[in-house]
């Protein structure tokens, strides 16, 4: 039995993505037919599509990667309107599949620097007003794993600066606050980990690779059956700067490989929006990984034709909408053969066009029909509100494509 993961970065994800609440209505006309046509709200189309992928795909864990937090000490939960959107998105997991708990998601530094949100005019917004940091949340179900760390929520007194700590002498695992204490199984006290350390006579914080940079977020879990392996899943989101993305990459492999220890029986992932190319990797940043650290990436520019990336609307086209990046990748490695229990498989999902796992929705069967109008009207069919406006970047769902691994 295989265990199969959907990775995806929903740019700026809060409450605000799938608020219903807020949500409109809009009255269009199709430009085929001239007749008018209601279609349901913005948000309630982003929720669709996040869930869509979530029950076509079928995962048995759900990353989601750029959660909007307010500011706070690293390794402290997650705050604010980020809170209310992961825990919202849970409860529409669970309406799915009841068996949906949720890691509850640390803040992954203190502070996001003004340099990670150029260009992105909702991360510069929530700046200006106060600031901000990153979580990443990790969901997964209860009937086909289990949940156990590495790290542990103490029982200590609740404040905004608690967070979670390495278990130990002395350490007593606690419930977590009453806005996350539905997320996890009756008492499972496991906490992920967002701080890392060297094993040299006095540890030394690792950074990713500032101390403003955003830390990977550790989740491990055991398989209840097949394998019954156990994963230790490095979520990541690196810097937007190629270079320092790429010495962020380095300093997470040279951990796993120097001061992580490996059972048999496990497999390492490295997961998340890497922020280098794997379709212009000038460095051959993943040939490094396979050969020096014995990392398999999942998607390379010999294996993968397209990239990651959706266009802006002004560019999108209906036959060009995705960049030639590939952004978004997995790193494995497994600690014997025996943990090797199929060859793994990873896909981009593109829900434009049939992908591998189907179609979207009814909602967006519009573009089975776009490719037989004349050239003009393609593309105003396909960035009316009810199609490629509602996945691609903001105001939409994400700039990103998901990606799916399945080992």
């Amino acid at each position: 039995m295989s265990t199969k993961i959907l990775c995806w970065n929903i740019q700026n994800f809060t409450i605000n993505k799938i608020d219903f609440s807020s949500d409109n209505n809009e009255l269009i006309k199709i430009p085929t037919t001239g007749e008018s046509y209601m279609f349901t709200g913005s948000i309630t189309i982003k929720n669709n599509y996040i869930l869509n992928n979530v029950e076509t795909s079928d995962p048995d864990i759900f990353i989601v990667i750029e959660v909007i937090s307010g500011r706070g000490s690293k390794g402290s939960l997650v705050s604010s309107k980020g809170a209310q959107g992961a825990l919202t998105l849970l409860d529409r997991l669970r309406v799915i599949n009841n068996n949906w708990c949720l890691v509850p998601p640390q803040k992954l530094t203190n502070e996001v620097q003004l340099s990670d949100a150029d260009g992105d005019e909702n991360a510069v917004t929530l700046l200006s007003e106060g600031g901000y940091t990153e979580a990443i949340a990790v969901y997964y179900r209860k009937d086909k794993l289990d949940f156990i760390g590495p790290f542990v929520w103490p029982d200590t007194a609740d404040s905004p600066a608690k967070t979670a700590v390495a278990p130990g002498a002395g350490v007593t695992p606690g419930a977590y606050p009453d806005i996350f204490s539905n997320c996890l199984p009756a008492g499972n006290y496991f906490a992920g980990q967002t701080v890392f350390k060297t094993t040299a006579d006095v540890p030394k914080e690792i950074y990713f690779p500032a101390e403003t940079s955003r830390r990977p977020f550790l989740t491990c879990f055991t398989e209840k059956a097949g394998l019954q392996r156990k994963l230790s899943i490095a979520s990541v989101h690196y810097p937007p700067q190629a270079p320092n993305a790429k010495t962020a990459l380095v300093q997470t492999l040279k951990y796993f490989t120097e001061c992580y220890v490996m059972i048999p029986n496990e497999v390492n992932i490295i997961i998340g929006d890497f922020n280098v190319d794997y379709n212009n990797d000038n460095l051959n940043i993943f040939g490094t990984a396979k050969v020096l650290f014995n990392y398999y990436p999942l998607f390379t520019d010999r294996n993968q034709t397209t990239g990651t990336i959706y266009y802006n609307k002004r560019y999108a086209t209906y036959k060009k909408y995705i960049k030639s990046s590939g952004l978004d990748n997995a790193l494995l490695r497994y600690g014997s053969q025996g943990a090797y229990g199929m060859a793994p498989v990873g896909l981009v999902l593109d829900r434009v066009n049939v992908s591998a796992l189907g179609q979207l929705s009814q909602m967006y069967n519009s573009y089975a029909q776009i490719g037989t109008l004349p050239q003009l009207q393609q593309d105003e069919v396909f960035l009316k509100p009810f199609n490629y406006p509602g996945l691609g970047p903001a105001p939409g769902t994400s700039d990103h494509l998901a990606i799916y691994v399945e080992l």
